[in-house]
């Protein structure tokens, strides 16, 4: 990888159990709270933490996705 290189992916993951849940293509933050909308409201609630990166497009997937998290986006 270099500067400037476009081919970004997203990783969504289960820390506590150490499983990977998914690998998108993507880290638009539109295409990522598109699939974030496709899981079941109860599978939303059950997040109590969520990491980013410091890219600015992550801090709109926000809290209103996951009602239970701690913290801020």
């Amino acid at each position: 990888m270099h500067k400037g290189h476009k081919d970004f992916k997203t990783v969504v993951s289960n820390v506590d159990r150490g499983e990977l849940l998914e690998i998108l293509d993507t880290h638009k933050s539109e295409e990522i709270i598109e699939m974030l909308m496709q899981q079941p409201t109860e599978v939303r609630e059950a997040v109590e933490e969520v990491s980013i990166d410091m890219w600015g497009g992550f801090s709109r997937i926000g809290g209103f996705r996951f009602p239970q998290c701690r913290g801020s986006f």
